[in-house]
């Protein structure tokens, strides 16, 4: 996942050290891993920034697809979601 994460933050060139989260895998799980990180303002504007990204972009309207359809999803209107890139 954090490595998800900073490849969205390299697609819109977000220089996460801007919000004190180091820009590299071991510090990036440091503040995700930590138990308290569900609470923590500086994921809070991570997340903000990285809505800006394609691809938090296209997991977000897979996933309101796949909740809205969830019995009746169909594999071609999936696949038209990936045909869009």
């Amino acid at each position: 996942m954090e490595n998800f994460l900073l490849n969205c933050a390299k697609e819109i060139k977000f220089d996460m050290n801007e919000i004190g989260i180091s820009p590299t895998l071991d510090g990036l799980k440091k503040i995700t891993k930590n138990r308290t990180s569900q609470n923590n303002p500086i994921i809070t504007k991570l997340v903000k920034e990285l809505n800006k990204s394609s691809q938090i972009k296209l997991l977000t309207s897979i996933l309101c697809y796949l909740m809205e359809n969830r019995y009746n999803a169909k594999e071609d209107d999936l696949k038209d979601f990936f045909n869009k890139l």
